[in-house]
């Protein structure tokens, strides 16, 4: 085995500033995803839309699964490289994920705690 390259290295630190989230993104590697794929096949789409109030999010995860279709929406509150999942009130509780660095212009890594582990989109 070979140690990971410096440009890996660079890859696991936090952004400096977290890029526009709105839009639809593709969820194309998860942690959680992989023992979801062996189960079953599908698709899993994320879009994400922002809300009146400054730095809250909207994520509408939806998935398909043999053929059966379901959604699920998520609110975040970001605050600088952290994404904080909020409850109706919009207070932030939990261990937020962090955006990593990608060298992607058009992709979004995050980490965070189980069961949200590192998502790709």
């Amino acid at each position: 085995c070979q140690p990971a390259s410096l440009a890996c290295e660079k890859l696991l630190r936090p952004v400096d500033k977290a890029p526009d989230l709105s839009g639809r993104w593709y969820v194309i590697a998860c942690v959680w995803q992989m023992i979801d794929r062996v189960l079953s096949p599908s698709v899993h789409v994320v879009e994400v839309t922002s809300k009146e109030t400054p730095h809250f999010y909207d994520f509408i995860v939806k998935a398909k699964i043999y053929g059966l279709c379901g959604n699920e929406i998520q609110r975040f509150f970001l605050e600088n490289n952290k994404l904080f999942d909020v409850d109706s009130n919009n207070a932030s509780h939990g261990v937020p994920d962090v955006l990593l660095q990608t060298g992607c212009p058009d992709c979004i890594v995050s980490e965070g705690p189980f069961p949200s582990n590192t998502h790709n989109f």
